[in-house]
């Protein structure tokens, strides 16, 4: 179970009326960005339901005296597990038979340690745990790390604009990452591929307002999508980046691709080729 008190960032020792008071900081939190517009609950939720649902839980006494309890058993039971551990420990170093031998497999795999850091201290990409995420019944996309749904790339001036929103972001170590976003609009509100592909993750900023010389642009379908596709390079702190943004669009839906990595590392570009190809083979 998920230990809603680490996700939402508060004690568990917190009383209930400051529970309450969380939760009143949160849902103005996530009305920030629709100034003067009354959303019902519902609404507010579909911003972010996992803490909204963590709250709606702790608020419940019952339910919260059950998830206390529950995280005390998982407290005792890596208790129990680490005295396990060192009591393993113990017992190999009291074999009398095993002591030089353990002295010398360690003694090895330092030196195999020491010498893979030599081997690999310019690579810093760990392998991706691959996991599929669906965004629709039709699009999926597989993405290389666990994913982190407190982002939000929706430029505020969009967001009286549109009706519902999930967004979240996959980071791998040395600079590869892929960030989704899926979004409705108002029946009322048109946006062109072309604008939808100036929204960008955090870290591009506005570099995408202007084109790059590098950069290249053209369409595509993908189950029924019209997918326009802008691929080149950006400058962050005086690091070069590469990035594909993909803008999709079909009806009032809108989903947004953004694949950013190192340019020149094989290992990187061959990530970005798996999760369009993911989008593509569904």
């Amino acid at each position: 179970m998920l230990n809603y008190y680490e996700l939402l960032k508060i004690s568990q020792n917190s009383a209930q009326n400051e529970i309450e008071f969380a939760f009143a900081e949160f849902k103005s939190e996530l009305l920030k960005f629709s100034p003067g517009i009354n959303l019902s609950d519902e609404e507010l939720r579909s911003r972010k339901p996992k803490e909204w649902d963590a709250y709606l839980f702790l608020l419940d006494p019952e339910k919260k005296k059950e998830h206390d309890g529950f995280l005390e058993h998982e407290r005792n039971h890596e208790l129990k597990e680490a005295q396990n551990k060192i009591e393993e420990e113990q017992n190999l170093k009291s074999s009398e038979k095993w002591k030089y031998v353990g002295l010398v497999v360690i003694i090895i795999l330092v030196a195999l340690y020491f010498l893979f850091q030599n081997n690999s201290s310019d690579n810093l990409t760990e392998e991706p745990k691959w996991r599929t995420h669906h965004i629709t019944d039709e699009i999926q996309v597989i993405l290389p790390a666990p994913i982190d749904t407190n982002v939000n790339i929706i430029p505020p001036y969009l967001m009286n604009y549109i009706k519902s929103l999930s967004c979240c972001q996959s980071d791998l170590k040395g600079g590869f990452s892929v960030t989704v976003a899926h979004f409705v609009m108002d029946d009322n509100f048109k946006i062109s591929e072309k604008d939808i592909s100036y929204i960008v993750n955090t870290e591009m900023g506005s570099h995408m307002v202007t084109h790059r010389p590098d950069s290249t642009n053209f369409y595509m379908n993908i189950r029924g999508y019209r997918v326009f596709v802008r691929k080149g390079t950006y400058v962050v702190e005086g690091t070069l980046r590469a990035f594909e943004n993909y803008s999709m669009l079909k009806g009032n839906t809108a989903i947004k691709i953004i694949v950013a990595y190192v340019p020149g590392d094989a290992k990187q570009i061959k990530y970005a080729e798996t999760v369009f190809n993911s989008l593509t083979c569904f």
